[in-house]
Protein backbone atom coordinates (compact mmCIF):
# COMPACT_ATOMS: atom_id res chain seq x y z
CA UNK A 1 0.00 0.00 0.00
CA UNK A 2 1.09 3.16 -0.66
CA UNK A 3 1.35 5.51 2.62
CA UNK A 4 1.37 8.78 0.98
CA UNK A 5 -1.32 8.77 -1.56
CA UNK A 6 0.30 11.53 -3.62
CA UNK A 7 3.77 9.90 -3.90
CA UNK A 8 4.12 7.69 -7.38
CA UNK A 9 4.10 3.99 -7.20
CA UNK A 10 7.29 1.96 -8.53
CA UNK A 11 7.28 0.30 -11.48
CA UNK A 12 6.99 -2.95 -9.68
CA UNK A 13 3.77 -2.03 -7.30
CA UNK A 14 2.53 -1.05 -10.80
CA UNK A 15 3.13 -4.20 -12.38
CA UNK A 16 2.26 -6.55 -9.56
CA UNK A 17 -1.28 -4.47 -8.90
CA UNK A 18 -2.17 -5.51 -12.55
CA UNK A 19 -1.38 -8.88 -12.05
CA UNK A 20 -3.54 -8.70 -9.47
CA UNK A 21 -6.28 -7.21 -10.98
CA UNK A 22 -5.86 -9.28 -14.15
CA UNK A 23 -6.04 -12.56 -12.22
CA UNK A 24 -8.97 -12.64 -10.28
CA UNK A 25 -9.06 -16.42 -9.85
CA UNK A 26 -5.87 -16.43 -8.55
CA UNK A 27 -6.18 -14.04 -5.76
CA UNK A 28 -9.54 -14.39 -5.02
CA UNK A 29 -9.43 -15.63 -1.43
CA UNK A 30 -7.14 -12.22 -0.40
CA UNK A 31 -9.47 -9.10 -1.01
CA UNK A 32 -7.47 -7.04 0.78
CA UNK A 33 -4.78 -7.28 -2.28
CA UNK A 34 -7.50 -5.88 -4.39
CA UNK A 35 -7.89 -2.54 -2.14
CA UNK A 36 -3.89 -1.87 -2.41
CA UNK A 37 -3.56 -2.99 -6.04
CA UNK A 38 -6.84 -0.49 -6.85
CA UNK A 39 -5.23 2.15 -4.85
CA UNK A 40 -1.71 1.56 -6.86
CA UNK A 41 -3.21 1.77 -10.08
CA UNK A 42 -5.46 5.12 -9.47
CA UNK A 43 -2.11 6.80 -7.79
CA UNK A 44 -0.61 5.98 -11.18
CA UNK A 45 -3.23 7.95 -12.88
CA UNK A 46 -2.59 10.66 -10.32
CA UNK A 47 -5.75 9.73 -8.86
CA UNK A 48 -6.67 9.56 -5.15
CA UNK A 49 -9.33 7.01 -3.48
CA UNK A 50 -11.86 7.07 -0.80
CA UNK A 51 -12.02 4.15 0.90
CA UNK A 52 -14.98 4.89 2.74
CA UNK A 53 -16.58 5.56 -0.06
CA UNK A 54 -15.60 2.07 -1.57
CA UNK A 55 -18.25 -1.19 -1.22
CA UNK A 56 -16.95 -4.49 -0.60
CA UNK A 57 -17.00 -6.39 -3.44
CA UNK A 58 -20.51 -7.57 -4.80
CA UNK A 59 -18.75 -9.95 -7.58
CA UNK A 60 -17.89 -13.52 -7.07
CA UNK A 61 -14.37 -15.01 -8.86
CA UNK A 62 -14.47 -18.41 -10.37
CA UNK A 63 -11.37 -20.40 -11.34
CA UNK A 64 -10.72 -19.86 -15.19
CA UNK A 65 -10.92 -23.85 -15.99
CA UNK A 66 -14.41 -23.63 -14.54
CA UNK A 67 -15.31 -20.97 -16.71
CA UNK A 68 -13.68 -22.65 -19.67
CA UNK A 69 -15.43 -25.69 -19.17
CA UNK A 70 -18.69 -24.22 -18.78
CA UNK A 71 -18.14 -22.07 -22.28
CA UNK A 72 -16.80 -25.19 -23.90
CA UNK A 73 -19.91 -27.46 -22.73
CA UNK A 74 -22.09 -24.20 -24.34
CA UNK A 75 -20.35 -24.41 -27.55
CA UNK A 76 -20.58 -28.09 -27.62
CA UNK A 77 -24.15 -28.43 -27.04
CA UNK A 78 -24.73 -25.74 -29.99
CA UNK A 79 -22.42 -27.59 -32.31
CA UNK A 80 -19.44 -25.61 -32.70
CA UNK A 81 -16.57 -27.45 -33.25
CA UNK A 82 -13.72 -26.69 -31.09
CA UNK A 83 -10.30 -27.85 -30.93
CA UNK A 84 -9.43 -31.00 -27.86
CA UNK A 85 -8.83 -28.61 -24.51
CA UNK A 86 -5.35 -30.15 -24.52
CA UNK A 87 -4.39 -28.15 -27.68
CA UNK A 88 -5.81 -24.85 -26.38
CA UNK A 89 -3.33 -25.29 -23.06
CA UNK A 90 -0.68 -25.97 -25.48
CA UNK A 91 -1.35 -22.94 -27.30
CA UNK A 92 -1.29 -20.90 -24.30
CA UNK A 93 2.40 -21.62 -23.15
CA UNK A 94 3.71 -20.46 -26.17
Amino acid sequence: MIADQTAQPTPLQIASAREILTNPDQFCDIPSLYQTSWEILKAERGQTVDLDRICPPAHQSVPASGIISRIRSYAHSKGYALRPEHSLRASAKG
